[in-house]
């Protein structure tokens, strides 16, 4: 081992270099599984005739927090424009899917689509899968309720998990409640919409995509987490760069912790690039808050980037849970500032998500047809 590692170093072999081996290496025997993510993170479609038409199920279409931004994104995607649309919302809650499809109604008629595009509640099934193209997934069995006790638990034995929905104890225990649920779906979908595609967004992304793709083969499942982009917006302020497309990456991973295995600026090498901008600067770019408003300093990011010689995920609060070490000890949490969000933030959250719908609902102007990064 020890003569090894001296012929690396006179082969002028770095950490970074090893790393990035290994990594392509397991990618090309697929060890990243159903979560393996593509050079430039781009998935190009399989060609097929244009449909003039296509159903969308939306399984958990009444979520407040995704259906009003993927359902928005949908509608305005410009390869879309096109094509007529029915989305099922299929929900286990008549009201909350209701309150979505009265949102749309108004809205679709004020962006002058609602010929084009309709949507439609409802809690059977059949109804909702039967015949669709494409089936959405963002559901969350048991709510914050069960949630509560995901976060409380495990901080009694000095587990402070930031978000607890992907990983240790409190991904495991989402994923005992939604394994069976998840299960369950997979096999209504094979037999309603034997043919469609479906995307999930519930976490624990990596192991409910996987629940699906047993059933329902890899081929049409994927799931999707706009994590990526985080980090290319770290990196287009980083270099002062005009566009996106000017950074070129291939990365490797799991929803919520991948690494750049690796990174093109303006066609250059970017790992040079990125070692000298680094250590030029004075202070990091302050990222834009998360989705619970949260903002991170990247000292985790640093910090795994000085040890690895590769670029993680730049969200602290979710990479840092794959590490025991940050999440156990306050004062090192308080350190790289992981900043925990309690069940309380997350019913303020939901509250003020239905207040927006309500508030779209009744001045269907003001939702935004600026598209996220969600579809």
């Amino acid at each position: 081992m020890g003569e090894q590692g001296i012929n690396m170093k006179k082969e002028g072999i770095s950490r970074r270099d090893i790393l990035k081996m290994a990594g392509l290496t397991a990618a090309g025997v697929g060890l990243f599984g159903h979560n393996a993510m593509a050079d430039e993170a781009i998935v190009k479609p399989v060609s097929a005739r244009p449909q003039k038409k296509i159903k969308i199920s939306f399984i958990g279409g009444g979520s407040q927090h995704w259906a009003p931004r993927i359902i928005r994104d949908i509608v305005n995607k410009p390869e879309l424009q096109n094509v007529r649309i029915d989305i099922a919302l299929l929900e286990i809650h008549m009201g909350r899917a209701q309150a979505i499809h009265d949102l749309f109604l108004a809205t679709f008629r004020e962006w002058g689509v609602e010929d084009r595009v309709r949507t439609f509640p409802t809690l059977d099934p059949e109804e909702g899968l039967s015949g669709a193209d494409f089936i959405i997934i963002a559901i969350s069995t048991g709510r914050l309720e069960a949630m509560s006790y995901d976060l409380s638990i495990p901080e009694k034995y000095s587990i402070y998990q930031p978000v607890g929905d992907t990983c240790g104890p409190g991904g495991w225990a989402r994923n005992i409640r939604n394994f069976a649920v998840f299960h369950d779906y997979a096999l209504k979908i094979k037999k309603f919409a034997p043919n469609a595609f479906v995307l999930n967004y519930s976490n624990p992304l990596a192991a409910l995509t996987k629940i699906l793709a047993n059933e329902l083969g890899d081929h049409r499942v994927v799931g999707l987490c706009h994590g990526l982009f985080e980090n290319y917006t770290f990196l287009q302020r980083l270099f002062n760069l005009e566009r996106e497309e000017q950074i070129k990456v291939l990365f490797g991973g799991m929803n919520h912790f991948f690494w750049i295995m690796d990174l093109r600026i303006n066609g250059e090498d970017g790992y040079p690039l990125l070692d000298q901008k680094l250590k030029s600067l004075h202070k990091l770019p302050e990222s834009e808050a998360d989705i619970m408003g949260y903002i991170s300093n990247r000292a985790l990011m640093m910090e795994l980037y000085q040890n690895y010689d590769l670029l993680p995920y730049v969200g602290d609060r979710h990479t840092c849970e794959f590490f025991g070490c940050y999440i156990t000890d306050l004062k090192m949490m308080e350190r790289f500032r992981l900043v925990r969000t309690f069940i309380s933030d997350r019913e303020a959250g939901f509250e003020r998500a239905a207040r927006n719908i309500q508030r779209w609902t009744a001045n269907p102007g003001e939702l935004s047809k600026q598209p996220s990064r969600e579809t």
